[in-house]
This record gives structure tokens, C-alpha cells and sequence, in this order.
């Protein structure tokens, strides 16, 4: 009794592993897009304001430089 206990138990086992490989591999491949999105969203910010006309924007982007600079 004790051996198909155990083939099953192991093929349980490499079941988990697979498992845990395939969701690493799907949590690297999210933390990279992550990643991207964020540089996409600077260079959009930095574009923005860039090319913003308002100075009320500008005074404001300023400002949180500053904050930022502060902290």
C-alpha cells in the first residue's frame, strides 16, 4: 500500500514545482511590464510638462520638485 501512496505523493510534488516554476516565471515577466509601464508613464509626464503651456501646471511641477527636494 505504501508504494502508490508514495508515486502519488511525489507526482503531487512535481506537480507543485511546475507550478511554482510557471508562476515565477509569470511574476518576472509581470514585474518587468511593470517596469516599462512606469518608464512610459515618466517619459509622458516629462513630455506633458514640457510641452504644457499653462504656467499654472509649470508652478506646480516646480513646487513638487522642491517638495521632493525637502524630503
Amino acid at each position: 500500500m505504501a508504494g502508490p501512496a508514495l508515486f502519488e505523493f511525489t507526482m503531487s510534488d512535481q506537480q507543485d514545482n511546475q507550478e511554482v516554476a510557471h508562476l515565477t516565471r509569470v511574476n518576472a515577466e509581470l514585474t518587468a511590464s511593470l517596469k516599462r509601464c512606469r518608464v512610459l508613464l515618466d517619459d509622458c509626464r516629462s513630455t506633458l510638462a514640457a510641452n504644457s503651456n499653462d504656467p499654472e501646471m509649470a508652478d506646480n511641477d516646480d513646487q513638487k520638485e522642491s517638495e521632493s527636494d525637502r524630503a
